[in-house]
């Protein structure tokens, strides 16, 4: 385990996490904000778990899997990448069932106290514009909208630790 709050905790994501990975990472409505495409397979989710364990810490990158701690299921992941010593940008991806729970701001929240324990001072997120659920979580949890690009559709967030 990586860091915890009462509801949720954070580990390293593994093979086994399979089946609840393709649930989240292959609906279509969820996923739609990401860069990448929802998952079409299993072997997909096989394959994207795999590439999460080969580049984990790789390049400064790390995705651990969310997990609500009741049921000990995975409900989605978290995403930090190393941008310099004391900065790096986050992600994170809900599973759908898991909506309008609070789960969200609670990891975010959750990972800022760890990610100022790691050492970091600033972090960025970036959301599509579209995307509103995810710009008002980042506020809720204290960054503050520093830039818009137009032609990308994209949102910048900063959060000073």
């Amino acid at each position: 385990m990586i860091t915890a709050t009462t509801r949720l905790y954070f580990r390293t994501i593994s093979p086994t996490d399979r089946d609840a990975f393709f649930r989240i990472y292959s609906d279509k409505e969820a996923m739609q904000y990401r860069g990448n495409a929802p998952l079409a397979t299993l072997e997909d989710a096989d394959r994207m778990i795999a590439k999460t364990l080969r580049d984990y810490g790789s390049n400064g990158e790390c995705r651990l899997a969310i997990v609500e701690t009741a049921s000990d299921q995975p409900i989605g992941s978290f995403l930090y990448k190393t941008l310099s010593e004391t900065s790096c940008e986050i992600g994170y991806s809900i599973g759908r069932e898991y909506w309008g729970r609070g789960y969200g701001l609670e990891a975010v929240q959750a990972m800022q106290a760890y990610l100022r324990q790691m050492g970091y001072h600033v972090l960025l997120a970036t959301t599509k514009t579209e995307n509103t659920a995810s710009s008002r979580l980042l506020q809720k949890a204290g960054f503050d909208l520093v830039s818009e690009d137009k032609a990308t559709g994209q949102l910048w967030f900063e959060l000073d630790l």
